[in-house]
């Protein structure tokens, strides 16, 4: 009853507790599960926004974004997942970078590997076209080359052979090349089987030969040398030929040249004694004919010794000509005059069917040359035109003035710019073959070899005519065809100079003007001082000699009002006559200076910026003399 009463009691209370704890427990239940679903979504979130974030990261890593990292640090699992992940990333980020910095590196070595193998290609083509530009140009100068050149193995088969080789053979090279030397007639074979022999087993030759061409003979040298390979065995042999037939007849030519220049030396060396002897013999023989000028016995026998003196020193004169050796005196001569008397002179010795014509033509310049070896140029061409025309025909001569404004006219050599006297001396004989033109100066060539072995026609006319020329800084040129004629053109230097009018004989007034003046004789000959200082009396003057250039050196220095110096060129001891000479125009700059030599040679050449002197070769007389002295007054 208590319970039930309190039971009841409590009943209500309870009812109500029950009720009012379970409100309260329904509403922490739903408290707690609103915590818990609160709590679950921050659970989640935590958990699930970080694994999103390392999805987004690695979603932007597999798209290239490297730099891309988890973005939250944590000290969880997921915290250690986020940072082992950003450096992986980072790691591959870095391993990514290196490999492309190596695939770069390699990319560039590949590419200049590239290059490189693309310049060798390039490089080993143009050797390649460079070696056969090479071996084709070698091949054309081997063709080209005047020799036959022929290569042949150890087993003696052509390797290689040059155009003129095959054409010697008769054959294409592309014929030869490879044959054995069966190709070869027996007689090659033969001729070449010693020397193959030898080269063969290391020894070198050579064997000159001669054969008949058409109808000449062909001299040829043969060289055979052996090929070694870098060990020294021979592997090969090289075969050459030459055609030295041109050589042998230079060397022919050549000894003949030598032999000439012996000749040349020799009369150059004894043309000086010889010119003095002659000075002597003249010079006494005309002073012998003036003082017995009534004996016409003696008379008799001084003329022709005279002429044959005077032919004598012709002689000389001419062979110092044809060794163009001889001094020259070149003075302005009257071309026009010189013509009329060397025609007079040709008419008596010319038969009657050859005419002499000429073309006389006014001219102002004159040509400067040696008028006496003129004179001799213009009869050597006449008498060569005479042999020419063995039925007879003209011979014309001309003159006429030629200005060369541009070198632009060609003779025997192209012609200088300057004042020219041009002299043709043109015939209608046989004129010249083609052979004969080419060697027309030649020394001792002649077409007329039946007179050859008496002495007539020795083929030095031409060549003095030549050697005159030249030596007065002249050309010459020969025009002709086979039986058209010749034409021979000289071109002489020239100078305008006023000529005097009309023979004027002032002789008369010379010696009134030079008499009693004082000249300085120097000879060393004592024979030939006598001889010129009797003609030097004879044009009235007062003599002092001398025989050294010593003692002339001397006199030079205390004489005074001397009027002349006539001297030798060759004097004993170091002075020559040109060097006395220049001590004599320092002392008397207004006195006059006559050179005589008998010598071959110009001793006045190289001798640029001093005085020129004219010089008299001799022997010469008293007309010379006095000539000389004219021309020493005019300048």
């Amino acid at each position: 009853f208590d319970w039930y009463i309190c039971s009841t009691v409590y009943v209500d209370e309870l009812k109500s507790s029950s009720e009012q704890l379970s409100d309260r427990i329904l509403s922490i239940a739903l408290i707690s599960l609103l915590v818990a679903i609160a709590m679950a979504f921050f659970f989640i979130y935590w958990v699930t926004n970080p694994i999103k974030q390392l999805a987004d990261t690695a979603l932007r890593v597999s798209r290239g974004e490297l730099t891309a990292t988890a973005g939250f640090r944590r000290d969880d699992e997921l915290g250690i997942l986020a940072k082992t992940f950003d450096e992986m990333v980072k790691r591959v980020r870095n391993n990514i970078q290196d490999l492309d910095l190596k695939v770069e590196s390699r990319t560039l070595a590949l590419e200049q590997s590239n290059q490189q193998l693309m310049d060798t290609v390039m490089s080993r083509e143009k050797a390649q076209y460079a070696l056969t530009l090479i071996e084709e140009r070698q091949r054309i100068i081997l063709d080209l080359l005047p020799a036959e050149v022929a290569y042949f193995d150890t087993r003696l088969q052509f390797q290689f052979v040059n155009q003129r080789y095959a054409d010697a053979l008769q054959r294409s090279k592309e014929e030869i090349t490879g044959q054995s030397l069966a190709v070869l007639s027996q007689n090659q074979y033969q001729a070449m089987q010693a020397q193959l022999t030898e080269a063969l087993n290391g020894v070198e030759s050579a064997r000159e030969y001669s054969n008949w061409s058409r109808d000449h003979q062909v001299i040829t040298k043969r060289l055979i040398t052996p090929c070694y390979d870098d060990a020294g065995n021979v592997v090969g042999v090289l075969l050459v030929a030459l055609d030295i037939t041109s050589e042998k007849e230079v060397e022919k030519k050549l000894l003949e040249a030598q032999r000439m220049s012996a000749v040349g030396h020799l009369a150059g060396g004894l043309a000086h004694d010889f010119n003095n002897l002659l000075s002597i013999i003249l010079g006494n023989l005309v002073s012998a004919a003036e003082h017995y000028q009534m004996d016409a016995e003696l008379q008799r026998y001084l003329k022709p010794s005279i002429r044959a003196a005077k032919r004598g020193a012709n002689i000389t004169n001419r062979l110092l000509a044809f060794s163009r050796r001889q001094p020259l005196a070149p003075m302005p001569c009257d071309i026009n005059l010189l013509l009329q008397e060397t025609i007079e002179l040709l008419q008596g010795s010319l038969p009657s069917n050859i005419e002499l014509i000429f073309d006389k033509n006014k001219t102002h310049g004159l040509p400067f040359v040696d008028p006496g070896r003129l004179e001799d140029a213009l009869v050597n061409l006449a008498l060569n035109a005479k042999q020419a025309m063995p039925r007879g025909g003209e011979i014309r001569f001309s003159v006429t003035e030629l200005n060369v404004e541009t070198q632009s006219l060609f003779l025997d050599e192209e012609v200088a710019a300057g004042h020219y006297m041009q002299i043709k001396v043109a015939d209608t004989g046989q004129g010249f073959t083609e052979d004969a033109m080419q060697m027309a100066f030649e020394p001792f060539f002649t077409t007329r070899s039946d007179v050859a072995g008496s002495g007539a026609g020795a083929g030095l006319g031409l060549s003095m005519v030549y050697g005159f020329v030249k030596q007065s800084n002249g050309y010459i040129k020969v025009t002709s065809s086979p039986g058209q004629g010749a034409e021979i053109t000289l071109l002489l230097p020239a100078v305008e100079v006023e000529l005097v009018a009309g023979p004027v004989d002032s002789q008369e007034y010379e010696h009134q003007e030079r008499k009693g003046k004082l000249v300085l004789l120097v000879e060393d000959d004592d024979d030939v001082r006598q001889v010129v200082r009797e003609l030097l009396r004879k044009m009235g003057f007062n003599v002092i000699e001398s025989s050294t250039a010593e003692e002339a050196e001397a006199l030079i220095a205390v004489l005074d009002d001397v009027y002349a110096l006539v001297s030798d060129i060759r004097l004993n001891g170091e002075t020559n006559g040109y060097d006395l000479a220049d001590i004599f125009k320092f002392t008397h700059p207004m006195s006059r200076v006559v050179l005589m030599t008998g010598y071959a040679f110009d001793e006045n050449s190289g001798r640029e910026g001093k005085h020129h002197y004219n010089v008299l070769q001799k022997p010469f007389d008293i007309k010379q003399l006095q000539k000389f002295f004219e021309i020493e007054d005019e300048e």
